[in-house]
């Protein structure tokens, strides 16, 4: 299912470790191989395989190509699975390079097949897709449509986890739209559905659980029943033999004493005797063979049950009895080293104790340096009447800097870095940021973003020259607000602007180079950076971040994203910059719940001032 929370900007592309690019080449090689041998299906299998490896390294346009070529060799021999997997990759890229409405058109042709072929999960699942990606066209009545209809699929399989996923998205699509009473109506729905989907998976383990203890019960009960028919065949067949034997010894002595005539009568009358008490013998074995199993089965229950404590606190007493026996061999021959050992772990402890607190020292110490660099700042009341900064570090000092300036003309010159790595690396760097714009702005007089970037990265990257590493950089955006022109330039390297006016939000991307990449692990290369020009009108709002906000995880695991923390910042833009503020930490508060804080997160909000200067 696409992931609800799509921001649309394309990612950085990966480079390819020597096991990617040999794999991309062999899939090459056995694609025509296979095409030439008229194996169809087998060389698209590698087409799609080269087109993820793409994929995976955010190479998406060279992705879109291998799958829409493995889609053509796919409706030759109208494979319906492999046309309608590839219509879902195909929008899930172009959703990853915010194309919406491409990414929408795939969905489409995927739904398509999928009803064609008549799997209703998988038709669900297009359909929510499709939800998604319409919700960032704000196309919100036809995601409610398509929702609507994947509703009644989902009714119709009468499956509670496909309608508690519809439910929550039309929550959420109608709360996207403006429409509170219905999306709290909805959000109840999926509470319902989601607290019984989890009690119906708690009642299906406790069930499987008693189960497995029935049929382990009727074992043994079986095995006694068994056990009692043999018994009884034995007694039937001694009985029988006895009985004969006697009748034997009695036949034996009246042909001894009577007549032939007597013998006869003798013999049936015994006959006749013998009968009955066989009878009633046989009627009483019964009765006593009934009695005897129900004995034998309850004797038996109980005898396993007594048996099963006995073994247990047998085996418990054994165990502990050894366990016990180990533990004093361990303590006697441990009793000779603690003193000792005690004495030189409390040397150790308050040596470390004194480099705990001489280390605290130190970084607290660079934390006031930190501060006082940054303290040379221009304060930012007196650039803008309406201005805030959120500053959250994730140790004592930041890797992340915010940087204000009045330049000679009257400009004002606004800053916000991100610096590799957080904590004492990170707040070096901050230092060396800071070093570097001074010299670029007031020893060079630069006075565009686009140059003021440039000698950064011209003095990073004799940096990491000579030091041999790649680890000094930082993503950083500049802005030049001309208030008395009524235009604000921007440039920035992996870090944007976002203009929020009249309710609208504009985004201004920086470029993909990397500051400091001149080194000895890259080639040179000469990055294009650019200015964008933006003009000001009146109440408009100007926010620049870094990545911290966006990249926080909350209990779940999932990041607060660049979509959230803009569409946050938009809505309370006409706003009071306190409220503005208390509205971010709170937000960003309610997000983390009790996961830990991953990364140093800086923004800073202003309101220029059309005219003045």
């Amino acid at each position: 299912m696409l992931a609800p929370c799509l921001s649309g900007a394309q990612p950085a592309e990966i480079p390819y470790s020597r096991n990617d690019s040999a794999q991309i080449r062999l899939g090459d090689s056995l694609y025509a191989r296979l095409l030439a041998e008229g194996n169809i299906k087998e060389a698209c299998r590698q087409l799609e395989s080269n087109a993820t490896l793409f994929w995976e390294h955010n190479q998406l346009s060279r992705a879109v190509d291998y799958f829409l070529r493995s889609l053509t060799l796919n409706q030759q021999i109208n494979n319906l699975n492999g046309i309608a997997g590839i219509h879902s990759n195909l929008a899930f890229i172009y959703a990853d390079m915010g194309e919406y409405r491409k990414s929408y058109d795939y969905f489409e042709l995927t739904l398509a097949v999928r009803k064609q072929a008549g799997k209703l999960e998988g038709i669900i699942s297009a359909l929510i897709n499709e939800s998604v990606v319409l919700n960032q066209l704000s196309r919100f009545d036809e995601s409610v449509a398509k929702l609507e209809e994947a509703l009644r699929y989902a009714r119709q399989l009468n499956s509670e986890v496909q309608m508690r996923s519809v439910y929550g998205m039309l929550s959420e699509t109608y709360q996207k739209a403006g429409n509170a009473e219905k999306a709290m109506y909805f959000y109840g729905f999926y509470k319902t559905f989601n607290d019984y989907v989890t009690q119906k998976r708690v009642e299906n383990a406790e069930l499987s659980l008693a189960e497995q203890r029935l049929r382990e019960v009727n074992l043994r009960l079986d095995s006694t029943r068994k056990a009692n028919e043999i018994y009884r065949q034995r007694y039937e067949i001694a009985t029988q033999r006895e009985n004969l034997q006697q009748l034997t010894l009695e036949q034996q002595r009246l042909l001894d004493t009577l007549s032939t005539q007597e013998i006869a009568k003798a013999y049936l009358q015994k006959l006749a005797e013998t009968q009955e008490k066989e009878k009633q013998i046989l009627a009483l074995d019964k009765a006593r063979l009934a009695f005897q199993r129900l004995v034998g089965i309850i004797g038996s229950v109980l005898l396993l049950v007594a048996l099963a404590l006995t073994v247990l606190f047998l085996y418990r007493r054994s165990r502990d009895n050894r366990q016990l026996r180990l533990k004093n061999a361990q303590i006697l021959a441990q009793s000779q080293t603690i003193d000792e050992q005690n004495e030189v772990l409390e040397a150790g402890r308050i040596v470390l104790e004194n480099k705990t607190k001489e280390l605290l020292s130190s970084i607290r110490y660079a934390s006031q340096i930190q501060l006082a660099v940054l303290g040379h700042s221009t304060a930012a009341r007196e650039m803008f009447a309406q201005s805030f900064r959120f500053s959250r570090p994730c140790e004592v000092v930041s890797g992340d800097f915010y940087y204000y300036r009045r330049l000679s003309q009257g400009d004002k010159l606004v800053v916000v870095g991100d610096c590799t790595g957080h904590g004492v690396p990170g707040a070096f760097l901050t230092l060396l940021g800071v070093t570097a714009l001074d010299h670029a702005v007031f020893d060079l007089k630069l006075n565009s973003p686009s140059a003021i970037l440039r000698e950064i990265d011209r003095m990073f990257s004799e940096i990491n020259r000579n030091t041999q590493v790649a680890i000094h950089s930082m993503d950083v955006a500049v802005c030049i607000i001309r208030e008395r022109r009524g235009a604000m330039e921007f440039a920035g390297a992996r870090n944007g602007l976002l203009v929020v006016r009249d309710g609208q939000q504009e985004f201004y991307r920086g470029a993909l180079a990397l500051i400091g990449s001149q080194n000895a692990g890259f080639s040179v290369i000469q990055h294009g950076f650019t200015d964008s020009l933006v003009p000001l009108t009146q109440g408009m709002w100007c926010y620049m971040y870094s990545d911290g906000l966006a990249d926080q995880f909350n209990e779940e695991g999932e990041k607060f994203s660049s979509r959230r923390l803009r569409n946050l910042l938009a809505s309370n833009a006409g706003h009071s910059p306190e409220v503005q503020e208390a509205a971010l930490a709170e937000a960003i508060d309610t997000w983390m719940g009790t996961e830990g804080q991953v990364d140093d997160m800086m923004l800073v909000g202003f309101s220029p001032m059309v005219g003045e200067g």
